[in-house]
């Protein structure tokens, strides 16, 4: 009743027709992220340095990640499928450039803000230190955690991932290329800092803490190609309420081989408009 009449099925407007990804949906998976990022973080954090810095962190990390799901998630049902185009043949400049002004941005905003503060407590060495510290470091870590995963997104119908298996597969990599990118800029970041300030096994913590709170926020939260993320929500809902296989596009790619499907590039067909006229005219919602 609640149908577009259109006879495809696209795996990455399940979440909007479907409406699985509601208001309260998304802040439940907010606060599942939260617990996840919290628990995992304080826990590394107080095995190194006790029980109360571990709270202060479960807290803050939970709080990050949190939110930033809460903000987002409702737009990942709107989303279409992307995939990470990651060859540097011809593109390579615009890669160089845009992390040349991200540098340069920290450089003359933050870091010379800090630095004419220092200079002006601790002398012009001082500042001009703190300006190149500062400076330097967020221009590189927010240039390495934003601007390769902006540069490589690309939408799934520039490229060649055109059948429904494919076309889901690179999304999922995407995403997963995401998290993998800003959990490992963010921890090595902080694990590093951590490391020359207070040892190796701050370090470490830092580097694990900070990899996967950074991972689960930025990585889950940034982009404009969450599709794989949206699917995951849809489905994990509708396998609970027995409408759907938990694992649906396996489930379809088994349809298509035996002949109840056909594949119209990235979109599913029933192959006999009858069985899906018939299907339709039979189905009965759930009460």
């Amino acid at each position: 009743p609640t149908g577009t009449g259109t006879r495809d099925l696209a795996w990455w407007r399940l979440a909007a027709t479907t409406h699985a990804i509601t208001p309260a949906a998304g802040k439940t998976l907010a606060l599942l992220i939260a617990v996840v990022a919290g628990l995992g973080a304080g826990l590394v954090v107080a095995l190194v340095n006790g029980f109360g810095a571990g709270v202060g962190v479960w807290f803050s990390s939970g709080l990050c990640a949190g939110t930033m799901i809460a903000v987002t998630a409702e737009d990942w049902a709107r989303e279409p499928p992307g995939y990470a185009d990651i060859r540097v043949r011809q593109r390579i400049a615009g890669l160089i450039r845009e992390l040349a002004l991200n540098l340069v941005f920290w450089l003359f905003t933050l870091g010379l803000l800090i630095g004419v503060l220092a200079g002006y407590n601790s002398g012009l060495a001082a500042g001009l230190r703190a300006w190149l510290i500062v400076g330097l470091g967020f221009g590189l870590m927010s240039g390495l955690l934003f601007v390769p995963p902006d540069w490589a997104e690309t939408p799934a119908h520039a490229g060649h991932a055109q059948t429904p298996m494919n076309n889901w597969h690179a999304d999922r990599t995407l995403s997963l290329f995401r998290f993998t990118l800003s959990g490992s800029v963010i921890g090595l970041g902080f694990g590093l800092m951590f490391w020359f300030a207070n040892g190796p096994a701050n370090g470490l913590a830092a580097l694990l803490a900070a990899g996967l709170v950074s991972g689960l926020s930025f990585g889950l939260g940034m982009g404009h190609h969450r599709a794989w993320l949206a699917y995951l929500v849809a489905t994990h809902r509708l396998a609970w309420a027995r409408l759907l296989p938990r694992r649906l596009m396996p489930f379809l790619d088994d349809c298509h081989r035996l002949g109840l499907l056909r594949a119209v590039g990235p979109l599913y067909q029933f192959r006999h408009a009858e069985l899906h006229d018939h299907l339709a005219a039979t189905y009965q919602p759930p009460a």
